[in-house]
């Protein structure tokens, strides 16, 4: 508005007539993925054979592809604590997973976690599931692990791969800087393997073979000491009430008799317990091979 006075302190007025305009009516349709899955409450998260395959987390041994899981939302670590082999899905213990592997039950019935775990380069996709899923899966309420085997087709393709971890191509960490360790101890982790599938009758039977070695190198441990009863020790036990002689006579097995010293505490040998998946730096071993050692106590009988 143009020619308007207005003074100090006091109201102007100006009066003005406004036209009838033309009506347009514009419509804008646009196709989009939709952000919130309104028919069903689950959080799927699905991972291609691309993303195992290239992904670093995906190559953390020993879980490898299904540590993709970690990529996703309410997905942790469990630090090493709790019951249970991998992730803590929605807070809750590992041993609330499922695992599964081309719908056939995958769970170790000891202390859960997979049983086997499929070679990145053999995995065609990789399925997390949490938060409410269907019915139809059921076992446990924590994550539904789903792994995808690749399978053959009416062309024959194959992979050879190799994963390499080396103390060479390691930088000395802080951590054994203040233990007062200032060369790099022996790490030599070589994963290798290959795959290879093809048509046996054309669009309808395939195969698909896989094969994965992990031969693991690491500085060797100090023993630790461990206490077994003499021949004494193991008369007294005998005698003792409530003692089933069934379970000491495996002990005995494991446990030999020891020779007494000047206190008459017994005392036998070196062990080591758990699994040994390494080779040492006194020798080769498979990496398959368990060990097992029997914790005693010290015995003054």
């Amino acid at each position: 508005m143009k020619s308007v006075a207005v003074q100090l302190n006091q109201t102007a007025t100006a009066n003005f007539t406004l036209r009838v305009g033309a009506v347009s009516t514009t419509v804008d349709v646009t196709e989009a993925h939709a952000t919130i899955n309104t028919t069903t409450a689950q959080i799927v998260a699905t991972y291609t054979a691309r993303q195992a395959e290239d992904l670093p987390v995906a190559n953390i041994w020993p879980l490898e592809a299904l540590n993709l899981s970690l990529l996703q939302a309410g997905v942790a670590s469990n630090g090493g604590l709790g019951a249970g082999t991998g992730p803590s899905v929605g807070g809750q213990r590992p041993r609330n997973n499922n695992f599964t592997v081309d719908g056939v039950d995958d769970n170790n019935k000891s202390v859960t976690g997979p049983t086997v775990i499929i070679p990145n380069e053999s995995v065609a996709e990789f399925t997390l599931l949490q938060n409410q899923f269907q019915a139809e899966y059921g076992h446990s309420s924590a994550g539904q692990f789903n792994t995808v085997v690749r399978s053959g087709s009416n062309s024959l393709h194959g992979t050879l791969y190799e994963y390499v971890e080396n103390r060479d191509m390691n930088a000395l960490g802080q951590a054994s800087r203040n233990q007062g360790i200032f060369t790099k101890p022996r790490f030599d982790r070589n994963q290798l393997g290959a795959n290879y599938g093809g048509p046996i009758l054309k669009d309808k039977l395939f195969f698909f073979a896989s094969f994965d070695y992990v031969p693991l190198g690491q500085a060797s441990t100090s023993p630790t000491p461990a206490y077994a009863p003499a021949l004494s020790g193991y008369q007294t036990l005998a005698g003792a009430a409530g003692i089933d002689q069934t379970n000491l006579s495996v002990l005995k097995q494991y446990a030999v008799v020891a020779v007494s010293n000047a206190r008459g505490s017994e005392y036998h040998g070196e062990w080591g317990h758990g699994r040994d998946r390494h080779h040492s730096d006194h020798g080769p071993r498979l990496h398959e091979r368990l060990f097992w050692g029997l914790q005693l106590g010290l015995y003054d009988l």
